[in-house]
């Protein structure tokens, strides 16, 4: 509910937002076709036509630090309904750029992923063995099993190379003492 309020309040902060750069637009035109030209296509004068004219623009403006201010205001909220920004960065970067702490190597590879392996591989020998060499239907399901035995071997296989040579690289490039 409380994420909601937030989407809400930048909702209406970008609706401020367009309706006074709308009307900023509409101003410099109505001075002349020269200033809303200029306003829209040549960089900065914009914020020259706003020291020109102030007293024309000048609401519009502030509509506009009203948008913005509805718009960034949420973010910074701390669970007061907003969506925590000032958190979720600080956690961020303790995490991505934290000093002095050394790399974790990956893990290695989970040894009950192998014995599984295993126990599947002497479940489809054994029966391989039992199989009924007229058992057609029985030879296909255990084709395609030992199909889903050797896929799911290879996928172990590649990650236990990948693991081991990210531990050689990390070897390589830790310090020498």
């Amino acid at each position: 509910m409380n994420g909601i309020i937030a989407l809400i309040v930048i909702g209406l902060g970008l609706l401020f937002l367009c309706v006074g750069g709308i009307w900023s637009i509409v101003v410099a035109f109505q001075r002349s076709i020269v200033w809303g030209l200029c306003y829209l296509f040549v960089p900065f004068a914009s914020l020259v036509f706003l020291f020109v004219a102030w007293a024309e623009v000048r609401r519009a403006f502030l509509i506009q630090i009203a948008g913005c201010a509805l718009v960034f205001v949420p973010f910074f909220l701390p669970n007061q309904g907003g969506l925590d920004l000032q958190k979720r960065l600080t956690d961020y970067a303790a995490s991505e750029f934290a000093i002095g702490k050394k790399p974790t190597p990956p893990p290695s590879p989970n040894t009950t992923v192998f014995a599984d392996l295993a126990a599947r591989e002497r479940e489809l020998i054994a029966r391989k063995a039992a199989l009924d060499p007229k058992d057609t239907v029985g030879a296909q399901e255990l084709t395609k099993e030992i199909l889903r035995y050797n896929a799911d071997l290879k996928v172990v296989s590649e990650t236990q190379k990948k693991l081991q040579e990210q531990q050689a690289a990390m070897a390589a490039a830790a310090p020498k003492p």
